[in-house]
């Protein structure tokens, strides 16, 4: 029996490491983490460390008019989101007022899209640090183009929540 592509045999519907979704807010950045949207094929900026994170932005949702005209990224615009693969590193956006972070730390999304240190409990863990960061070393995003967005390089694990 011939099989016409790898999907039927693992299983999976989409095996696909980035699929493109409409972006819900706009973001001046790749990395920020994002949760399932409300809308079907819609996703959002993570709001809080209860969010479930599917995935994070691979660019910013500038859209090719607004890069020619010099203006900033737009809402509700299709951007490639990067799903959550267990062993796969990334360079995450980080909290403006993030704790500190040594290497090791799990790490968790939470307000617009950006990652910090997981707190003890009521959070979805998601990533574990591969660098160190001082802490409050992050910036407020979605500020345009006038900022310099601070990252973190991070593993992706399995999210679990940390009840």
């Amino acid at each position: 029996m011939a099989h016409n592509s790898p999907a039927e045999n693992s299983g999976l519907s989409n095996p696909s490491e980035s699929i493109s979704y409409i972006e819900k807010t706009a973001v001046d950045d790749a990395g920020f983490v994002v949760k399932a949207a409300t809308t079907a094929g819609y996703v959002d900026v993570t709001g809080a460390v209860t969010d479930y994170p599917i995935g994070y932005t691979v660019r910013d949702t500038t859209t090719p008019a607004n890069v020619q005209s010099g203006g900033d990224p737009s809402a509700n615009t299709r951007v490639s989101i990067q799903a959550l693969i267990p062993g796969q590193e990334a360079y995450l956006q980080l909290a403006a007022s993030n704790s500190a972070i040594a290497v090791g730390d799990k790490i968790a999304a939470g307000a617009n899209g950006q990652v910090d240190k997981a707190a003890t409990s009521a959070t979805f863990i998601m990533a574990i640090a591969l660098e160190a960061k001082d802490a409050t070393t992050g910036v407020t995003p979605l500020t345009g183009t006038t900022t310099t967005n601070v990252t973190i390089k991070v593993r992706i694990i399995p999210p679990y929540y940390l009840a």
